[in-house]
């Protein structure tokens, strides 16, 4: 009887230790010295719309990060501690003013998912090159960043499955994609593609497209 309940105790430990922690991973921080408190327990951390302020964030006291967003701050350079999150997975940059990615983005190496919308100032040929140093890069955002054409070197994302290409000035299907053996599904909506060009089919593309 005294073991049964013993094990019954552990069993209701372990199962709301899990659910805590299953919260806390849900949970994102929006106030830098809050999440500084605990810096070991902020998983994803949001500081959009700081206008500059999130460069003076160390990111490198969050060891366990795994999604950071720091959209519309309007940077020019990117904090240099975000090279050290180990842990991360997703990085959200959009509404940014640097012009390109810098090289020191490959130490990122379990990124899988980057957000880089309404960059106008990006030189997106330079940054796909940094882009393809990163070993488990998925799913890539390129939504509202005036692309007329993508740049030749996009091929060089052998990883990504998921191309976001919305909101652009795309005037027909990028032949660029060709090739791109991972790649499974390309979200062309609101671009300047002509219907013709919606209706045919596109298996030589091999990926689905959504226009």
């Amino acid at each position: 009887m005294k073991k049964s309940l013993l094990v019954l105790l552990s069993v209701w430990g372990l199962s709301v230790f899990a659910q805590k922690d299953s919260t806390q991973l849900k949970k994102v921080y929006t106030d830098y010295n809050e999440a500084l408190k605990t810096p070991e327990m902020v998983y994803q951390l949001d500081l959009s719309n700081m206008k500059g302020d999130s460069l003076n964030a160390d990111f490198s006291k969050f060891k366990n990060l795994f999604h950071l967003s720091l959209n519309n701050d309007h940077i020019k350079h990117i904090p240099t501690s975000i090279w050290k999150l180990n842990n991360l997975t997703v990085l959200e940059l959009s509404g940014e003013d640097f012009e390109t990615l810098p090289p020191e983005m490959k130490e990122l190496k379990k990124l899988e998912t980057v957000f880089l919308n309404l960059d106008k100032n990006m030189n997106l040929e330079r940054s796909v090159d940094v882009l393809a140093t990163l070993p488990k890069l998925k799913a890539l955002h390129l939504e509202g960043d005036g692309i007329t054409q993508l740049p030749s070197n996009i091929g060089k994302l052998k990883h990504l499955e998921r191309l976001y290409l919305n909101d652009n000035n795309l005037k027909e299907v990028p032949k660029e994609i060709q090739g791109m053996k991972k790649l499974q599904y390309v979200d062309l909506k609101n671009n300047q593609i002509p219907a013709s060009q919606m209706t045919q089919p596109h298996k030589t593309f091999g990926v689905r497209l959504n226009f």
